[in-house]
């Protein structure tokens, strides 16, 4: 499994391809309501991540005790310390990320109570064990979806205000 979990707003590259060739204008006004969606993202994850006391214990073995929620070398006490806004090679992307390794498990939850909360979007590859587990406590999908439209929405207002010229 992936140290993170990476959400991708898709779908931009295509829409440009089928505008063809765009001016400095409207990719420079792209850009912004990308950066901008891509900020409102990370907020959100950020207020909607559960706390590290929300966070189940996790035993280990030789039987002692580990907070899943601990204060990281990311910055911050675990997963909100943890998400971040990473700029890309690629024209008018950026990656919201959770560089926190158990992220998936809060996201998707585990055992049979996550497998029977889980959000959409689940990675094909995510198993749920047989176990009781715990249920999934999704922040990062729901920031994704909630910027959605507002981003659709920014992105058509921008390449027509600049069409206009």
């Amino acid at each position: 499994m992936a140290d993170g979990l990476t959400v991708n707003v898709i779908g931009l590259d295509e829409m440009l391809r089928t505008l063809g060739q765009i001016s400095a204008e409207t990719e420079k006004a792209l850009k912004a309501v990308v950066e901008a969606t891509a900020i409102n993202v990370r907020f959100d994850a950020h207020y909607a991540a559960p706390p590290p006391s929300t966070v189940p214990r996790v035993t280990v073995k030789g039987g002692r005790s580990i907070s899943t929620g601990r204060a990281s070398a990311h910055g911050g006490a675990g997963l909100k310390g943890g998400i971040v806004n990473l700029e890309t090679t690629q024209p008018l992307t950026r990656i919201v990320q959770v560089r926190i390794p158990h992220a998936p498990f809060v996201e998707f939850g585990t055992g049979r109570r996550g497998a029977a909360n889980a959000p959409p979007g689940k990675p094909d590859n995510y198993v749920y064990g047989a176990r009781a587990g715990m249920t999934a406590q999704p922040y990062m999908f729901p920031a994704a979806e909630k910027n959605r439209q507002p981003f659709e929405r920014d992105a058509a207002d921008a390449i027509r205000q600049t069409a206009k010229g």
